[in-house]
């Protein structure tokens, strides 16, 4: 086994939930194996350090990507986010648009205000230049 999957299995990540029966070595294994709900745990666990998880965007991107392509509409709203701020991926308000133009045009109601916010020109945090700029 890889040392590092083997540190990261039985000393990174604790049981992730008390009086389930499921270790951190299962949901792990479940997510790699294509598990939706256990990709959806490890991607909500490490974006908000939670579940006993420590919080690492850069990991919470990875699971929100692999859901995301896989359609997950909650993970494309997420990741249009963490874009959004430049958390655990570089800023990109070109990609953000793209993530919640897809959840939005799938009727996720978290999506469709951002989305709209870029659409109507209002200003972007960064640069002070409006959104829609950054989406035309």
């Amino acid at each position: 086994m890889n040392k590092l999957l083997f540190l990261f299995m039985f000393f990174l990540i604790p049981a992730w939930a008390a009086g389930t029966g499921i270790t951190a070595a299962d949901l792990l294994m479940r997510a790699e194996a294509g598990d939706r709900s256990a990709m959806r745990t490890l991607a909500d666990g490490y974006y908000a350090g939670v579940d006993g998880l420590e919080q690492n965007f850069d990991k919470a991107a990875e699971w929100y990507r692999r859901l995301a392509r896989s359609g997950d509409v909650r993970a494309q709203t997420s990741l249009g986010l963490m874009y959004a701020r430049g958390y655990g991926v570089e800023k990109n308000m070109r990609e953000a648009f793209r993530l919640w133009n897809f959840a939005a045009l799938q009727n996720d109601p978290s999506a469709v205000q951002p989305r709209g916010h870029l659409l109507a020109g209002r200003r972007c945090a960064a640069g002070g230049t409006t959104c829609r700029a950054l989406v035309s």
